[in-house]
């Protein structure tokens, strides 16, 4: 760790101890930390590291594999990318190194000016040097002018580097397929079959302007950044506003009451409190991310600028793919946090029949905040085309604290965890999923259920052949699933059956023709919608029906398909044909259509909760919108 100086102003200071670089290594989110300080930053988790085999970017907390598996913990630092390009520039401002003295005899103690400059060496020498260097077998065949002829800028650049392989040799050339920086004796033997190996200077000017475009794209992100970051303020601002004007509604109105109904302005004041608190810490997640996202903009932008202005050819090959990759990243998640919307009102509705006041002790209510879209993801995967993925069925785990979406297309036959990077499993005609738990999904098809690992690897552990060709699949208790098959002498039967496959329990329902989807809920009750008869129908594990809900009124069903619980025991189903997900209570009584065209739904398939009570629903077309309900 060296001391504070205007290191910043380059980006030179660490991001620990922000003080000036003192041996820099660079991680593979561009971020960059002094050596010792890195590593006492992983000394300090070292139980969490050992587990993991990996730590987290102190800026970032981008996940950084284990440099070697074969290092101690303590020594891990050691082998993280060091950042020659740094050093040299670190050096050259705070004035540990610069191009106006000769290289070679200058010192702390012995300062010697340089009248002569070497080309290839990027160096200054004084005459006496100039001399020596002029007769080495390595370096008497490079190019010396005048320093005076070399520009200030030219001279604090920092030259190309000994090759590690070859210490007698500077790196000269640039092999395009290995992506590698060589030497000339590494090009004529490590690589003598290899195409496309071109002098860095000329492989350079390529990177060099597609540096400028990144610079370019990166400046007007940032720009967008910092107005995504005020626009969160004011949003607050006005959250805060709301809330203060709701809380002060809610007290002028219980005031003029009488005593007996206090205790409804406490559950006001509390459920006005879970509201402000669940959007401001939403505001604040948020604002975190956009501030993480700012942060890694700029520095990425100051980065590329110092490597564009101060590195040189060798330096921009070294670093260019590794801009790329954190431009991606960065850009992708600043346009999603960007476009994402966030509802800051609150509204207190007063009751308008204060004769029934006295009796029901309810003063008013809470408006909760409008259903909306946070995200849409698409389904198909590298190589599909988008018509050509049909999302039929899905479900949510949770990896690592992210909800990551598994969704069963019946176009490609195959279930796919989208994670980064996506994963998927081929399977003859699957039907539907369900969730065991976050490490276990379930998955009917062809006479069989599968049971697939989610982590640590995404694949097929078992696979339990069934008598019977079953469609919908739910988890009703410990080694007990609930199966939905259909006879074609009428009626519809559900199985109850084992993690065997043994059948426990047959369950004969008359009136239903066509039990397309199961799920469970949080009581262990079993809800099935019927695509065919258009109704859905709760019972119980034993057989006894709770209710059906057919909608013979004016939200009559079009053509019913997925259909989930929330934590509240509330049934939301997919109205494929109807464009919208119904909302019924426990009772299977209709209350809302809480999704409809306008909030983005088209042909909807499956519905799904995840941890977090964001509702997912997946569209035949192939994507899935994911929804704050309210």
């Amino acid at each position: 760790m060296a001391s504070l100086s205007t290191g910043s102003e380059y980006h030179l200071t660490c991001g620990l101890c922000c003080q000036d670089f003192d041996s820099p290594v660079t991680l593979k989110c561009l971020h960059s930390f002094c050596q010792s300080c890195i590593q006492s930053y992983i000394d300090k988790r070292s139980k969490e590291v050992e587990a993991e085999g990996c730590f987290l970017c102190p800026v970032c907390d981008e996940i950084i594999q284990s440099p070697c598996d074969t290092l101690p913990i303590s020594r891990w630092a050691e082998k993280l990318p060091s950042s020659q390009f740094l050093k040299c520039l670190a050096d050259t401002i705070t004035g540990k190194s610069s191009g106006d003295l000769c290289a070679l005899c200058s010192d702390a103690d012995n300062i010697v000016k340089a009248t002569v400059w070497c080309q290839n060496c990027h160096d200054g020498l004084c005459d006496n040097c100039s001399v020596v260097h002029g007769k080495m077998k390595v370096t008497k065949t490079h190019g010396t002018v005048p320093i005076s002829k070399v520009s200030e800028q030219e001279r604090n650049k920092s030259g190309n580097p000994i090759c590690l392989s070859h210490p007698d040799h500077c790196i000269e050339f640039y092999c395009d397929q290995c992506c590698v920086t060589l030497c000339q004796t590494c090009a004529i033997v490590a690589h003598r079959k290899c195409k496309n190996i071109e002098s860095v200077s000329k492989v350079a000017r390529t990177s060099r302007s597609h540096l400028h475009q990144s610079l370019n794209e990166i400046k007007s992100h940032v720009i967008m950044a910092e107005k995504n970051l005020a626009d969160l303020q004011i949003k607050t601002n006005q959250l805060e506003e709301s809330k203060h004007r709701t809380d002060q509604a809610i007290k002028d109105y219980v005031n003029d009451i009488i005593k007996t109904i206090r205790q409804s302005e406490s559950r006001l004041l509390e459920k006005c409190e879970k509201e402000y608190e669940i959007t401001s810490g939403e505001l604040i997640t948020r604002q975190t991310t956009s501030k993480k996202t700012f942060t890694a903009l700029r520095q990425v932008e100051k980065f590329i600028a110092s490597v564009i202005t101060m590195g040189s050819d060798t330096d921009i090959l070294n670093n260019t793919q590794l801009i790329e990759i954190q431009k991606h990243r960065l850009l992708n998640i600043s346009s999603a946090d960007i476009n994402l919307p966030i509802c800051v009102d609150v509204k207190f509705v007063e009751n308008q029949k204060l004769s029934s006041v006295v009796e029901t002790e309810v003063i008013g209510s809470i408006k909760p905040r409008s259903s909306y879209k946070l995200m849409r993801l698409e389904t198909h995967l590298e190589g599909e085309n988008k018509g050509d993925s049909s999302a039929i069925d899905l479900v949510i785990v949770t990896v690592n604290n992210q909800c990551i979406p598994i969704v069963v297309d019946g176009t490609n036959n195959c279930i796919k965890l989208l994670s980064n990077p996506p994963r998927k499993i081929t399977l003859r005609n699957p039907r539907r999923i369900e969730k065991l738990n976050n490490q276990t999904v379930i998955v009917t098809a062809s006479k069989h259920v599968m049971f697939i690992d989610v982590i640590p690897q995404f694949q097929v552990s078992r696979m339990v052949e069934t008598q019977s060709d079953y469609t919908g699949i739910a988890v009703i208790g410990t080694n007990r699933l609930a199966a939905s098959r259909s006879s074609f002498s009428g009626g519809c039967f559900i199985d109850v059956i084992d993690f065997s496959g043994t059948v426990l329990q047959k369950l004969v329902l008359k009136d239903l023709l066509d039990p397309s989807y199961l799920s469970a809920t949080y009581s262990g009750n079993i809800l099935i919608s019927d695509c065919k008869s258009k109704a859905v129908t709760c019972l119980t594990h034993t057989g006894e029906i709770l209710f059906t809900y057919r909608s013979d009124n004016g939200d009559k069903l079009k053509l019913p398909y997925g259909v989930c619980s929330s934590i509240d025991e509330c049934i939301y189903l997919a109205d494929y044909n109807g464009a919208r997900v119904l909302k019924l209570n426990k009772n299977g009584e209709y209350m809302e259509d809480c999704l409809t065209k306008s909030h983005g739904i088209d042909r909807p398939r499956g519905v799904a909760f995840d941890d977090n009570d964001y509702l997912y629903v997946c569209h035949c077309k192939g994507w899935i919108n994911v929804f704050r309900i309210s």
